[in-house]
């Protein structure tokens, strides 16, 4: 009788041991699924932080093309009207 009682509570000890080993195992699981989840996550914004700037950079290179133009444009601007005013200044005289 007396082994009887050892087995079933060596048994039982070895069932509530694997009960924990298997609660831990589905806790790593769900730790596990969390991060992919994350991670997944983190790439996706990754990828359209990624998008957004390239966007950024071919509107920066575009607007600086822009710049150039219209300092160009100024310049041009601004060596007619000297030119003029050295006419209107000719004729003063």
């Amino acid at each position: 009788m007396e082994t009887q009682i050892t087995i079933s509570a060596a048994a039982a000890n070895s069932l509530e041991s694997l009960a924990k080993l298997e609660d831990r195992i589905r806790q790593t699981i769900d730790q596990v699924q969390g991060v992919r989840r994350q991670q997944a996550s983190a790439e996706q914004r990754a990828a359209e932080l990624e998008q957004l700037l390239s966007e950024k950079d071919q509107q920066l290179k575009r607007l600086n093309n822009e710049l150039e133009q219209l300092r160009s444009e100024r310049e041009q601007v601004r060596v007619r009207i000297e030119a003029l005013l050295e006419q209107i200044e000719a004729l003063q005289q």
